[in-house]
């Protein structure tokens, strides 16, 4: 798939299921705050402007102010700033807003509980927005959820995976801030995102500001995928591909043949 100019704001990708097809909801700004409807698994962009939230939501948001967007039940959740926009999944109607009263990082609906990732803290919800209290982890971009219940957080600045336990407990260094490439260091995590190895095991992708990383969910480093610049959030599709955010559009990576299109 050609790269699109969808000027994607830093970004994670939310599966949906349709019609046999992976379909991906991917936060952008051109020409304004809206999510795109990618189909993964052909390759291709269904809907530019799948949900115009500068045009439906209140408080309207900065044109790039659109951080992630997560599936949580029947419906889409949408981080932009400091505030969660809910829209319904089956209709897009809006729904409502709430400020988390920081900025929101990322998004991470997981066992009917929504991880909203603050600055900080990690505030969770549950699918009616209810709050259920905090994590104290602070200054984190991301959460992933390991089928243990620990979670491993991106720490952007701080070139590190850290791994965690529910209540916010030090647990270990999974990656970082050394690894094995070129460059030599864990570049600026920002985004994490389930993956698979082509053996079939469960992988983790990390997304930074120059490459995407994949490691063993025990934190052993497999590799390095250069996609172009700005990569702000990854997904692996089911085919096996994984599509990435770059800071100029899309791009669908080939794990097998190590192509780019």
């Amino acid at each position: 798939m050609s790269a699109r100019p969808l000027a994607l704001a830093c970004a994670s990708l939310l599966l949906v299921a349709h019609a046999g097809a992976q379909r991906l909801l991917v936060p952008h700004g051109s020409p304004s705050a809206r999510i795109a409807l990618v189909d993964a698994t052909a390759g291709v962009l269904v809907d530019g402007a799948f949900l115009d939230v500068a045009a439906t939501a209140s408080p309207a948001p900065s044109p790039n102010g659109l951080a992630d967007v997560e599936r949580v039940g029947d419906e889409i959740w949408i981080a932009a700033g400091r505030w969660i926009y809910r829209y319904d999944i089956g209709t897009r109607a809006f729904l409502e807003s709430f400020d988390t009263g920081a900025i929101v990082r990322g998004l991470e609906a997981w066992r009917g509980r929504v991880f909203i990732v603050r600055d900080d803290a990690i505030g969770v919800r549950d699918s009616s927005a209810a709050p259920l209290g905090e994590v104290p982890v602070a200054g984190a971009h991301d959460v992933l959820h390991l089928e243990d219940g620990s979670m491993l957080v991106a720490h952007r600045t701080a070139f590190r995976v850290v791994r965690y336990s529910a209540d916010g407990s030090f647990l270990a260094e999974f990656a970082g801030p050394t690894i094995p490439t070129p460059f030599g260091i864990l570049s600026h995590p920002e985004q994490l995102s389930p993956g698979r190895a082509p053996s079939g095991e469960a992988t983790v992708l990390v997304s930074g500001d120059v490459r995407v990383y994949e490691f063993t969910v025990e934190g052993t480093f497999l590799r390095e995928i250069d996609v172009g610049p700005f990569e702000a959030g990854v997904s692996e599709t089911l085919s096996g591909s994984i599509l990435v955010s770059l800071g100029t559009g899309l791009a669908l990576h080939d794990p097998e043949t190590a192509f780019t299109s």
